[in-house]
């Protein structure tokens, strides 16, 4: 579910973008040069422009924590993890008071 949608890049716009992607701001300055070096010249190959496809999804968070503590439990533990992704996840129990 979400809203697909599409962005056309030329070379230089793209290459321009990959170095703010997550991991790609990590690699070391000689290595992305690299890196850019081969990618532009592929996308020229392909006509200049490509279209990167997107998906926005929307998530509305409820107010489960305050709902929960009206009908009277608690929580009995918390604690986050890593989903791999680089972003955390909490995980909430809830129990009877």
């Amino acid at each position: 579910m979400g809203l697909g949608w599409g962005q056309v890049y030329t070379t230089e716009q793209w290459l321009d973008t990959v170095p703010t992607f997550g991991g790609y701001s990590q690699i070391p300055p000689g290595k992305l040069t690299e890196l850019l070096g081969g990618i532009g010249p592929l996308i020229d190959e392909a006509g200049g422009t490509f279209t990167m496809g997107y998906n926005t999804l929307v998530v509305t968070p409820t107010r489960l924590e305050a709902d929960l503590r009206r009908r009277g439990a608690k929580a009995t533990g918390r604690h986050s993890e890593s989903s791999g992704q680089g972003h955390a996840r909490l995980r909430y129990q809830w129990g009877a008071r």
